[in-house]
C-alpha cells in the first residue's frame, strides 16, 4: 500500500509504503483475521505535503499541495518534478496505458499527461472543466459493477466487451 502524506510532508515523509498481510488476531476469545502492515517505507521525503498518488508502469506520481506534480523513477528511485505549472494539483488516476490524469482544484479543471518516461518538464493538456474537482476514478466501461449503475440508457453506444475508460470526476456541480 502506498500513500500521500499531507500532515508531516516535510519532515517525516511525503510518500511512504508499506506490505499488507494477514494476521491473526483474538478478538473476545474468538480469533479474527485482520490486516497487518509492515514497517512503512519512505519513498519522498523533504518535498512537501502530498496530496494525489497514483501508480504507473514507469513510476510513482504524485501530486504536492501546491503546484507539483512529481514523479519517483522505477528503477533508480529518482525524484523528478514531472510539471510544475498547476495550481492546486489533488487526485491522480493513471489509465493503465502512459497516461496520468490530474484534477486541478483550483483550476476547475482536469489534465492529461503522458508517463511513458520518467523526466521533467512534461508537457500536459486540459481535457475537461470541471468546478472544484478534486478526486479521480477510471473505470473500464465493461466493468459489470458499472454497467449496471449506468443502466440500459447510460450503456447507449457501449457494448459490454469495451475496454473503454469511463472517468468519474468528484467534486461540486
Amino acid at each position: 500500500i502506498l500513500w500521500a502524506n499531507i500532515g508531516a510532508g516535510t519532515s517525516v515523509a511525503s510518500i511512504a509504503s508499506g506490505l499488507l498481510g494477514p494476521q491473526s488476531l483474538p478478538i473476545n476469545n474468538n480469533s479474527a483475521t485482520d490486516m497487518m502492515m509492515s514497517e512503512p517505507s519512505v519513498l519522498a521525503q523533504g518535498t512537501g505535503p502530498a496530496c494525489g498518488i497514483a501508480v504507473s508502469n514507469t513510476m510513482v506520481v504524485y501530486s504536492s499541495q501546491e503546484r507539483n506534480l512529481n514523479g519517483i523513477c522505477n528503477g533508480d528511485g529518482q525524484i523528478v518534478v514531472l510539471s510544475s505549472t498547476f495550481t492546486s494539483p489533488r487526485g491522480l488516476a493513471w489509465d493503465g496505458d502512459n497516461t496520468v490524469y490530474v484534477a486541478d482544484n483550483n483550476a476547475s479543471a482536469v489534465f492529461v499527461l503522458p508517463t511513458g518516461r520518467c523526466h521533467n518538464n512534461l508537457v500536459e493538456r486540459r481535457v475537461v472543466d470541471f468546478h472544484g474537482v478534486f478526486g479521480l476514478a477510471l473505470i473500464k466501461a465493461s466493468d459489470p459493477s458499472f454497467a449496471s449503475a449506468l443502466g440500459k440508457q447510460g450503456m447507449s453506444g457501449l457494448d459490454g466487451s469495451s475496454n473503454e475508460w469511463l472517468g468519474g470526476l468528484f467534486g461540486t456541480l
